[in-house]
């Protein structure tokens, strides 16, 4: 919580005195009216990466490094590992990349692909005793399924982006 308001106040900061801001670290933005300045928590592990917290979107290097330079999801790399059969593009252009980083960042792709596979299980206990309330669990599982049934899943999932490439 503390960091994402951190995020939140350096941001407001930055767009008081983003020509100052850009003048002195941006040179090459200076004078371009169409900054946008994003509160962003990079963390260094993976808990929690994905999940926007107060408005924030938190990501950690490897998604961010991903949506930068990869430009899509891969699916089934061949044996070379340098070939993919399957994707999932994120972005086309430059302008596409600003466009849907945002969105991006508040919910990575392959936060979606999982997030699509979870199931939610409610489970009840009463074992504790009659001097005890119910133990409710509530649970998000990832139902592990065959790799023709993951990726007719995420064929469903991303419709009008899923891309083969063989």
């Amino acid at each position: 919580m503390h960091k994402t308001k951190q995020a939140i106040r350096k941001a407001a900061f930055v767009k008081e005195h983003l020509e100052h801001f850009c003048r002195d670290y941006y040179p090459h933005l200076s004078g371009t009216e169409d900054v946008e300045v994003v509160p962003l928590v990079i963390i260094n592990g993976q808990f929690h990466a994905g999940f926007p917290l107060n408005n924030v979107p938190i990501i950690d290097s490897a998604l961010l490094l991903h949506y930068l330079r990869d430009r899509e999801v891969r699916f089934m790399a061949a044996a070379s590992y340098d070939k993919h059969q399957y994707g999932i593009p994120l972005w086309q252009s430059l302008e596409e990349a600003q466009s849907r980083f945002r969105d991006y960042l508040s919910c990575p792709t392959l936060i979606k692909v999982y997030d699509s596979m979870c199931r939610e299980s409610v489970k009840r206990s009463s074992n504790l005793g009659e001097d005890f309330d119910e133990v409710v669990s509530l649970t998000f599982e990832i139902h592990f399924m065959g790799w023709e049934e993951q990726l007719a899943h995420v064929k469903r999932a991303f419709q009008n982006q899923f891309v083969k490439y063989y």
